[in-house]
């Protein structure tokens, strides 16, 4: 027979077991009920382009999947739907606009008028032009809210970037006299590094809605996708929260069969054994390509061969195209725009990240970095160069990358741990333990800080605040 003592001891043990699970089952009953519940919303999505390549659209289409799985109807109010298939299935209704495209021809002269001085026109009748399109869209975009009882606007950079003025100018009023919430996420405005010498004007009357529009003193709610321009907006007078880019970690990326990297070598013009660079990068100066050719040749003149430099996305800049086929030439490097290439046939320029072997960022600028994102889900080695937000949000984060700094001081011993993965590759593709275990490092990573799960809950956050 048990002592009494024993007993005791006996009843305590099993009194402290039924307890913690009781107290942890009671604080998640708690922290659910007070977590902050999220109505379904009919949220309008303004954005110029959507379905493709850029940024901007990406961005888009990731907070559209996310909202729609938290039971949020997603309507889109555009001016190129480029790809419609991407938002079957996820956007109710999308409403596009000839006058809000980018490309549209009258877009275009205003643009070329205002800030390239290549026609000469007088002011006012700029302005009359401006504004006869800004009541158009203003017209079509009251009906888009009206129609879809729309609850929450989420304006995708159109009041960031002055690339299209009448939309802006557009928004301002409706969210002005309509008073509707407003989410407006800002990837980059004119005012930051580079960008800020395409924008300048000679008429005054521009240059005073290049500061009230970009963005406008208006009661909603400013995103930006990262810390520095948090902090320049800040100075400026207009507070924000920072949410970064993202991407779908965690559901699996089906890699594509052996017989469609082959297809897509053949439509490339890339022999089996040949070591393949990718930029995974829109053909636009900024983009700073150029370095990815020095680095090749550089590996060329070591005695690597079959190197292939391959560019997967659209080419923006003719001009600097040819600048950079002109260099390629010059330094013998096999350099392949694969975006045109690509065109009509049934893959898309992510499939490229399949058959390559090294990715190369080389943009002086990036708002984030959505190439860096997919680079790290498709599980590629990076050489990336040190752009400011990869320095300040990045990095510090923990992630594992071949990084070039801002003076390219240490491209030596960048060529030296590229060469350690160019020796070390197997035939098949496999990457030596170390920079594989340095690539899975930088998943899991991802995976944590940068995944649909973190932007959800800071989209619940700025929903659950609003009205």
């Amino acid at each position: 027979y048990m002592s009494l003592k024993f007993k005791y001891i006996l009843f305590v043990m099993w009194i402290g077991i039924l307890w913690f699970p009781f107290r942890f089952l009671n604080y998640e009953l708690r922290r659910i009920k007070t977590f902050p519940q999220i109505k379904p919303r009919k949220i309008g999505f303004v954005v110029a382009r959507i379905g493709g390549k850029d940024g901007v659209s990406e961005e888009a289409l990731h907070w559209m999947r996310i909202l729609k799985t938290d039971g949020h109807e997603i309507y889109v109010f555009t001016g190129e739907n480029e790809n419609p298939q991407r938002l079957q299935g996820l956007a109710e209704e999308v409403y596009a606009v000839k006058e809000c495209a980018l490309c549209d021809h009258s877009n275009q002269d205003i643009l070329k008028i205002a800030f390239e001085y290549q026609i000469m026109v007088p002011e006012d009748v700029l302005l009359d032009f401006i504004y006869a399109r800004k009541d158009r869209i203003k017209t079509q975009l009251l009906d888009f809210i009206a129609q879809n009882q729309i609850d929450v606007l989420i304006v995708e950079n159109a009041l960031s970037l002055p690339v299209q003025i009448p939309l802006a100018l557009a928004l301002r009023e409706v969210i002005s006299e309509t008073g509707i919430q407003v989410i407006a996420r800002h990837h980059d405005f004119y005012w930051e590094g580079e960008r800020e010498q395409l924008f300048r004007t000679r008429y005054p009357h521009i240059a005073v809605m290049l500061n009230e529009l970009f963005p406008p003193d208006l009661p909603i709610v400013h995103v930006t996708i990262n810390s520095i321009t948090q902090e320049n907006l800040g100075q400026r007078g207009t507070s924000s929260r920072v949410i970064p880019n993202c991407f779908s970690y965690g559901e699996n990326i089906k890699e594509i069969s052996e017989l469609d990297k082959e297809e897509i070598r053949n439509l490339l013009g890339i022999n089996p054994g040949d070591r393949i660079f990718l930029v995974p990068t829109r053909v636009v100066k900024r983009k700073n390509i150029e370095l990815a050719v020095e680095i090749v040749e550089d590996l060329e003149s070591m005695g690597y061969e079959n190197l292939k430099l391959v560019v997967s996305l659209a080419v923006e800049d003719q001009e600097y195209k040819q600048q950079l086929e002109e260099v390629a030439r010059d330094k013998g490097v096999d350099l392949i725009f694969a975006y045109d290439m690509l065109r009509g046939s049934r893959f898309s320029p992510w499939d490229i990240f399949w058959i390559s072997d090294i990715v190369i960022i080389p943009s002086r600028w990036e708002g984030f970095g959505n190439n860096l994102l997919e680079a790290i889900a498709y599980r590629k080695p990076i050489v990336v160069y040190s752009y400011p937000v990869l320095q300040k949000d990045i990095l510090p984060q923990g992630f594992d990358f071949i990084t070039i700094n801002e003076d390219n001081s240490n491209l030596n011993a960048v060529e030296e741990q590229i060469k350690l993965i160019l020796d070390t590759i197997s035939s098949e593709g496999h990457y030596p333990r170390g920079v594989q275990e340095a690539i899975e490092h930088n998943y899991q990573l991802a995976e944590q800080v940068f995944s649909y799960i973190q932007i959800r809950t800071m989209l619940r956050d700025i929903l659950s605040s609003l009205p």
